[in-house]
């Protein structure tokens, strides 16, 4: 998962620097369907696919596709929720009940412009949401 960003939505963009993969864990494995409890047995990433990109020998804690950044107005200010769908996760194998995860951004705000740090897996996290009236 690779961070870019841009002042105007046109660009240019710019690769947030450092660590350029921010979703995968190099050296680490993803459990197998079978290992995991989880249908289809198929879904075995292959080379070429995911953290496996380009060679690389890596695995997603999370297990999921980004599909939506969330923007929440906190008691500590603006906060990012990070969503994603596991996809062939569902123990039934319907897609209907594949699972989703989410997980709050959290930010170097030491270097400029701030960099987004790696994700990593959280049972569960908490918000405190300002609601206006």
């Amino acid at each position: 998962m690779f961070v870019f960003t841009a002042l105007h939505p046109l660009g240019p963009w710019v690769q947030q620097p450092g660590r350029a993969d921010i979703g995968c864990v190099a050296g680490d494995v993803m459990p197998t369907p079978a290992a995991a409890g989880t249908l289809p047995l198929t879904a075995i990433p292959q080379p070429g696919q995911g953290c496996l990109y380009n060679g690389v020998k890596a695995a997603s804690p999370m297990r999921s596709q980004q599909n939506f950044i969330i923007q929440v107005e906190t008691a500590a200010g603006t906060e990012y929720v990070w969503t994603g769908d596991r996809w062939m996760q569902a123990p039934d194998g319907v897609k209907g009940h594949e699972p989703q995860y989410w997980t709050k951004l959290v930010f170097d705000d030491s270097v400029q412009p701030a960099a987004i740090l790696p994700l990593s897996w959280v049972d569960e996290f908490t918000l405190n949401v300002t609601v206006s009236a």
